[in-house]
């Protein structure tokens, strides 16, 4: 596993995070399924949040800077290192965003889009060939935004013993809200009020609410909240959660042109495609199931097709997400399981984390009287 290294575990500096949030703030609405876009060989935990509320922190992860990396090449997307942060040699930041292309292949794999890079594309390259009328063809290779984050999921105490988790989130809905927050001004004073989501010693979570399953998924009320007193790190969970954070640099499989070439036509760069052209055989698929989740069939297993009953499945409520059937199983049935398993893990009253709103009753971490909670709960009502 390859993660991301603290030494001896620091506080990120406020500037340096805040220059990255006004980054993502100006370059906010710029725009795999099946598989993944790491490396092979390493171990990544990913949170794929399903219906329902959900609060979780940003974790930042160390960054080796001593010089700015090819993911860096791209300003409209990372921020590149200063030079003061390249002469100091390491830094924090809280976020990678990366263009993402699914279902591509035989195989219907998630790559990592080279315009990320700021590289030629063959994926693109295609697109851009296509008529602009032919919806079906463009949608087959589309481009989704998304923004990396390391978090600690706060939803409930097995999802927070957890550790730190890889969250892939929609750009559009989740980043791009935060970096507007993060900065809003004060009413008063018409200044900026920060709320550094990026630094856990700052006390914020990030809170939303997924509504919806596929092309209907939506995602409301996305806040910065105070984290509450019985939820706070303890400085062993911390340093842990800043120990356990990906440095997501190190860990994106970011395959070459002539390899994307390939997945893409079935045959060599400079050979010829075969009758028909790719954009025939990509026309009329199912590509976009619409889930943010980005689940489906890794290197061509069978996907559920939401036919069969949830009682034919031994894992159904028990293992959500914890399992690869989980990377194929059907978005409904992903929904209901995760509620099922949701439901299942609550404690009995007076007991700690529950689901009956933000801490809900119970006694909590370190005897307090409320515990963290599955959500924030009495219809959005703030203490």
């Amino acid at each position: 596993m390859v993660r991301a290294t603290t030494k001896k575990r620091r506080r990120p500096d406020v500037k340096g995070m805040r220059r990255r949030v006004e980054h993502s703030y100006d370059h906010r609405g710029q725009t795999g399924r099946y598989g993944n876009i790491y490396l092979p060989d390493v171990d990544v935990t990913i949170w794929k949040p399903g219906a329902g509320e959900h609060e979780f922190c940003v974790i930042p992860f160390f960054v080796d800077c001593k010089e700015n990396s090819r993911f860096r090449k791209n300003p409209d997307l990372n921020l590149p290192f200063t030079e003061e942060e390249i002469k100091d040699g390491e830094t924090f930041d809280y976020k990678l965003s990366v263009l993402i292309h699914t279902n591509i292949g035989i195989n219907s794999d998630t790559v990592l889009c080279l315009r990320t890079l700021n590289e030629a594309c063959p994926i693109c390259e295609e697109r851009d060939r296509i008529d602009p009328d032919d919806e079906d063809a463009l949608r087959a290779l589309g481009i989704s935004k998304k923004a990396l984050y390391n978090v600690a999921c706060f939803d409930s105490d097995q999802e927070f013993n957890k550790g730190t988790q890889i969250y892939e989130a929609p750009h559009a809905s989740i980043e791009d809200t935060l970096s507007e927050l993060a900065r809003k001004p004060d009413r008063q004073t018409g200044k900026k009020q920060y709320k550094d989501y990026t630094i856990p010693e700052e006390k914020y979570n990030v809170f939303f609410e997924r509504l919806g399953t596929g092309l209907s998924t939506e995602y409301k009320q996305v806040e910065i909240v105070d984290r509450r007193d019985q939820d706070e790190f303890t400085e062993q969970e911390l340093t842990a959660a800043y120990e356990g954070a990906y440095n997501f640099e190190e860990i994106i499989n970011a395959r070459t042109y002539e390899e994307l070439y390939k997945m893409l036509h079935g045959v060599e760069v400079g050979e010829e495609v075969p009758a028909g052209g790719t954009e025939e055989r990509f026309r009329g698929r199912d590509r976009d199931r619409g889930d943010d989740r980005d689940r489906g069939a890794d290197n061509g297993a069978v996907v559920d097709d939401g036919t069969a009953e949830d009682s034919e499945f031994e894992c159904f409520g028990k293992s959500n997400n914890n399992i690869e059937a989980c990377e194929n199983c059907n978005s409904d049935r992903f929904d209901r399981c995760y509620a099922a398993q949701k439901e299942a893990d609550k404690p009995p009253a007076g007991t700690g984390r529950g689901t009956t709103g933000r801490g809900g009753a119970g006694t909590g971490r370190g005897g307090s009287s409320t515990g963290r909670g599955g959500g924030r709960g009495g219809g959005r009502g703030r203490e």
